[in-house]
């Protein structure tokens, strides 16, 4: 979805954005693999740091971020 998201006008992804968060309501799970720290943040409420195929921490956006956003 990331790559989807990047290449899209901002009405896609508005779009894009729009049905994931219907989805998530509905208690949908929804799988985002991403580079983008802010859509992250933005639609994810949990988040699974993998460092060269290990799991590097799980756990709420929040904490998983901060340790992200100050290891690189």
């Amino acid at each position: 979805m990331d790559e989807t998201l990047a290449v899209g006008d901002y009405k896609f992804q508005e779009k894009c954005k729009n049905r994931i968060e219907e989805l998530l309501t509905t208690g949908t799970t929804v799988l985002l693999v991403s580079h983008s720290s802010n859509q992250i943040e933005e639609l994810c409420d949990r988040v699974l740091w993998l460092e060269k195929g290990k799991i590097k921490m799980l756990g709420n956006v929040q904490d998983v971020m901060n340790q992200y956003n100050s290891y690189y």
